[in-house]
């Protein structure tokens, strides 16, 4: 058997698969939940984020510092628009 390093061997598991298990079970105590985890959300990327995403990527301005705040904010005003 091939000899693994001690950095691979002190790799733990995926924590995705605990979120998702978190997840389903707060949507089994009937939880309204918009889910990241995989495969999620089940929804299209909404107008607002795509248009930013190429604004974004027109202005040569797509490292993820410079991306994340305005996707951040857009993601904010889908989900909870301002008064």
């Amino acid at each position: 058997m091939p000899q693994i390093s001690r950095r691979t061997e002190n790799l733990g598991t995926e924590n995705a698969f605990v979120v998702l298990a978190e997840v389903n079970e707060l949507v089994r105590q009937g939880r309204d939940i918009i889910s990241f985890c995989i495969g999620q959300p089940d929804f299209h990327t909404p107008v607002n984020v795509q248009d930013a995403a190429v604004r974004a990527v027109r202005a040569r301005s797509t490292s993820p510092a410079v991306v994340r705040i305005p996707a951040r904010m857009a993601r904010a005003e889908m989900v909870a628009p301002a008064t």
